[in-house]
């Protein structure tokens, strides 16, 4: 499943179990960790470019996203790119050294490399990416070199009665500054200037929606010299900053957090921008008769294994947390099934069958020997050309019962 990533926080959580009572006491005394104030310094008047507005809902977000796909796929100049598909990122955690392996292995098997014309990640996803829209493989081997000190800070236990969070993420940041490097930032500008879409999702704690933050908008607006390089990095941060795990990222001085506590995957919004009705006549390429092929990789498995829940409160915590976020890859698949399979092509990739689960542990956040284990699964996927198309007898929907 795609939420896997949470058993071995839960794990830890554990362990941390005595704290929770002085951890009431502290609460109840209104204490805990400041954050900028909407109005106060710094805060007056935010930035527009990732100020998505808190009175922008969450369906009129998705509803511009589709609008500007759609927009991108019908530029003329796009037909002097060699891509018009789209690929959609999921979130997954450690579980994205998954589709770090099947990116490398695509990348393998087209040495003239690919150019997706979309790309939209949550979580691990977002941090895929980048690397993904620039058609870059190479960085992708360090998730089979990272450990939890690659990605996480521990904060001292006592600490934690004032924290936002139970881990820091500042080595993360400081390993995507490292990867993502102005010559990097360069070459996603560059495929903005001809249209093409890169954004991740978070979701603003504040106002309880959905954000997506262009990382395309944001790429351009830094090699220009109109804002810094962190703001790029934070939007990444803040997709991945899973709640109560990682402390959330500021942005504009609102809370954002992982992106999947609302939406697992963007592929609803990325096909609906595909669809015939949305289709003006078309005169500028025999090609774009065709609907562009829609890749969604998920990064985990989609069916919530079968297991018997102890009756203690983080088990039980654990489990409806799998739950909830299983439902929310399975409501995201399921609009898919729901669309007329005519109107667009639709390709799924997930680790379901995955032989890498037998030396999972739980002790550790990242662990090596698991992430080289699915990043290698990934590369033999890609390359053997595995892939579940949404519809017919062997299919997404009909293994999922829609």
């Amino acid at each position: 499943m795609i939420l896997n990533s949470y058993d071995s926080f839960f794990a830890h959580v554990r362990m941390q179990i005595p704290i929770c009572v002085f951890v009431c006491v502290f609460l109840v005394t209104g204490c805990g960790a400041s954050r900028p104030k909407l109005g106060g310094p710094g805060c007056e008047n935010p930035p527009t470019r990732i100020n998505i507005a808190a009175r922008v809902d969450e369906a009129e977000q998705l509803k511009n996203l589709k609008h500007r796909i759609f927009q991108s796929l019908i530029e003329p100049h796009i037909y002097a790119e060699r891509g018009r598909d789209l690929l959609a990122l999921s979130g997954g955690g450690q579980w994205g050294a998954f589709g770090a392996g099947y990116l490398t292995g695509l990348g393998e098997a087209n040495p003239d490399g690919l150019q997706f014309r979309v790309v939209t990640g949550i979580s691990t996803g977002a941090i895929l990416s980048t690397f993904a829209f620039i058609g870059d493989h190479t960085q992708l081997i360090k998730y089979t070199e990272i450990t939890d000190k690659d990605i996480i800070r521990k904060r001292f236990l006592l600490s934690l009665l004032f924290q936002d969070g139970i881990y820091d993420l500042e080595p993360l940041r400081q390993l995507l500054d490292d990867m993502i490097d102005d010559s990097v930032l360069k070459r996603v500008a560059l495929r903005a200037d001809t249209g093409a879409i890169l954004v991740v999702g978070t979701v603003n704690l504040d106002t309880g929606a959905l954000t997506t933050i262009y990382l395309s908008d944001l790429a351009r607006d830094i090699v220009q010299g109109r804002v810094t390089k962190s703001r790029y990095i934070d939007a990444i941060l803040a997709s991945s900053a899973i709640p109560v795990a990682f402390a959330p990222i500021y942005i504009d001085c609102q809370m954002h957090v992982d992106g999947g506590a609302r939406h697992q995957i963007f592929l609803d919004a990325v096909v609906g921008a595909t669809k015939n009705n949305e289709k003006p006549s078309v005169t500028s390429s025999p090609a774009s008769n065709s609907p562009p092929t829609v890749y969604g990789l998920v990064n985990g498995t989609m069916r919530l294994d079968t297991t018997t829940v102890a009756p203690r409160i983080i088990s039980i915590g654990e489990r409806s947390l799998q739950v909830l976020l299983d439902s929310n890859l399975d409501s995201d698949i399921r609009h898919l099934c729901m669309y007329d399979q005519k109107e667009y092509s639709v390709r799924v990739i997930s680790a379901d069958g995955t032989k890498c689960t037998d030396i999972l542990e739980n002790d550790s956040l990242f662990q090596t020997s698991f992430m080289k284990c699915l990043y290698n699964e990934g590369i033999s996927l890609a390359k053997s050309g595995g892939q579940l198309s949404l519809l017919g007898e062997d299919s997404v929907c009909k293994k999922l019962g829609y």
